[in-house]
């Protein structure tokens, strides 16, 4: 999507950084207890954007293979999508 994350928009190089960051946390901490972190955090985002932002990095595979992880960040970015929407997501099965 984006060559680099000095040229991406905000909410994307926002997203970029945290996943960047949390990869190399997972170097220092156990592998179960980032994704419990990681996945507290994700619970708790309220945007969206950031969200979408999120699962685009995941899905993209540039931090890591986290199949699991995207389930879950795409679990809370449906249950923060009004309905009309989420209906037009589920229809095409990709975010």
């Amino acid at each position: 999507m984006y060559s680099s994350v000095s040229n991406a928009k905000p909410v994307f190089r926002t997203a970029c950084l945290l996943l960047s960051f949390f990869h190399w946390l997972c170097v220092f901490v156990c592998l179960d207890e980032f994704m419990c972190v990681l996945k507290y955090l994700i619970g708790h985002l309220k945007e969206p954007t950031v969200l979408r932002a999120i699962l685009a990095k995941l899905k993209s595979g540039e931090e890591g293979s986290y199949p699991h992880l995207a389930a879950h960040t795409e679990e809370r970015l449906l249950s923060l999508l009004p309905a009309k929407e989420r209906s037009k997501v589920s229809a095409f099965d990709g975010i």
